[in-house]
């Protein structure tokens, strides 16, 4: 549920009663809730049971700091989209980087005016009702585009068993499973920080059986692009730590970028190797146009924010380059040093 700004809820952490009497003071005429805490660990109770709309957090306290108690919030899924303003003497750089890098979005500095003080608690207000408001039409998008889509589906499977099968009907199946792939990214990239706060745990993946399992999800759209996709693997192929859910975006995205740019009547060919450095190889001769290749060595959009998230935060490293008219992308573990 979106708030409107007049309806917000304010938690004011500080130790000092008397900086608490001050804001409230201050900010009581603007109609805001305000609730109040004078350490780190009342502070996350009140959060949890209140969720309020933004807090106010002092750094030097007592029993847990301000940068401990804002970590803390953060890692709870119940209070880590509530935004922080850190509000402290402390004000040198380093305290103010150290503010945003536990996951600050403001910082104002002790002793404060009145007036900037109200002018930064709305600016950060208004901002957070926007990207709620964004998050909540990215939602819905999501959600309309599931019902189209499925009775698209239904409808080619029943005109198949009618008619038998067209490239006409394999051109609808594939475009409808090119959607399909963008309304997973979407799903991903709206769930993907619940999904990964929610512990779930890496699985040891066999490359080869979940690489034949996206591939069969691709024949369609391969064949309607007039495309071959070879698989090169051995049954005791390597094993990656990642979900599988991660696992599926990532390949998704690759092949799909890989079929995009491929001349037609070609192969994209997929090399499995147990070599750390080079884990997943996929190599396809790019279309060209006037003698210059059209293939772009990346992936855009929203599935290039996809693919890169999930090989940060899976120790995994992503090449792309193109050599005369031949395309390599290698998926390879990250070296640490």
């Amino acid at each position: 549920m979106i708030e409107k700004l007049e309806n917000a809820s304010i938690l004011i952490v500080d130790d000092a009663p008397n900086n608490l009497r001050l804001l409230e003071d201050i900010l009581t005429p603007s109609g805001y809730k305000l609730f109040f805490a004078t350490n780190g660990k009342s502070a996350l109770t009140i959060a949890e049971q209140k969720k309020p709309s933004l807090i106010l957090l002092d750094i030097l306290m007592p029993d847990l700091s301000g940068y401990e108690v804002c970590e803390r919030l953060k890692k709870n899924l119940t209070t880590r989209r509530i935004p922080v303003i850190f509000v402290s003497a402390l004000s040198s750089i380093e305290e103010k980087v150290r503010a945003l890098e536990v996951g600050g979005i403001d910082f104002i500095a002790k002793p404060f005016d009145p007036v900037e003080i109200k002018a930064r608690i709305v600016s950060n207000l208004s901002r957070v009702t926007m990207l709620l408001k964004a998050d909540y039409l990215l939602k819905q998008t999501y959600h309309e585009l599931n019902t189209p889509l499925c009775i698209i589906d239904t409808a080619v499977s029943l005109q198949k068993r009618i008619s038998g099968e067209s490239k006409y009907l394999d051109n609808i199946s594939a475009a409808s499973k090119t959607l399909h792939n963008i309304y997973k990214d979407l799903y991903f990239f709206i769930q993907e920080r619940e999904y990964k706060e929610t512990n779930v745990d890496s699985e040891e993946l066999n490359l080869l059986m979940h690489l034949q399992e996206r591939l069969t999800y691709f024949e369609v759209i391969a064949k309607s692009n007039k495309l071959t996709i070879n698989l090169r693997g051995k049954e005791d192929s390597p094993k990656i730590s990642i979900s599988e859910m991660e696992f599926e975006r990532l390949i998704d995205n690759l092949i799909s970028n890989a079929i995009r740019y491929s001349q037609k009547e070609t192969s994209i060919d997929i090399t499995l190797s147990s070599n750390p450095n080079s884990l997943i190889i996929i190599e396809n001769i790019v279309a060209s146009k006037d003698n210059k290749t059209t293939y772009k060595p990346s992936i855009s959009g929203i599935g290039f924010d996809i693919v890169n998230t999930i090989c940060q935060e899976n120790n995994l490293n992503i090449s792309f380059s193109v050599e005369k008219n031949r395309a390599k992308v290698v998926l390879s573990y990250r070296r640490i040093n």
